[in-house]
C-alpha cells in the first residue's frame, strides 16, 4: 500500500506576521491558497498549515478550512495583545 508523505515546509509560503494576525500561502495540489489567522507568531503558520493539509486530506473544503483557520482564537495570556500603546 502507498503511503502518503508530505513536508509542509515547501508548502508555506509568503508569512505576513504581525500584532493583527498573520497571512500567509499554503501550496495545495498545485494551486496556492491564501490564509488569514487571528493567531500571532511567524511560527503558528507552521503548526496551522499542518492542520490545513490534514484537514485537507480528510475531504473538509478548502473553503471551510480557510474560514476555520480564520475565527481560531488564541488562548488566553498566550501571545496575547495586551495594548497597542506604548
Amino acid at each position: 500500500e502507498d503511503k502518503l508523505i508530505s513536508l509542509y515546509d515547501d508548502k508555506l509560503s509568503l508569512i505576513h506576521s504581525s500584532l493583527e494576525g498573520l497571512e500567509f500561502k499554503v501550496d495545495i495540489e498545485n494551486k496556492s491558497y491564501d490564509f488569514k489567522s487571528q493567531i500571532l507568531g511567524d511560527f503558528s503558520a507552521q503548526n496551522l498549515c499542518v492542520c490545513i493539509l490534514c484537514a485537507h486530506y480528510l475531504g473538509i473544503k478548502l473553503e471551510k478550512i480557510q474560514k476555520q483557520v480564520l475565527n481560531i482564537n488564541s488562548v488566553e495570556h498566550r501571545l496575547q495583545v495586551l495594548s497597542r500603546e506604548p
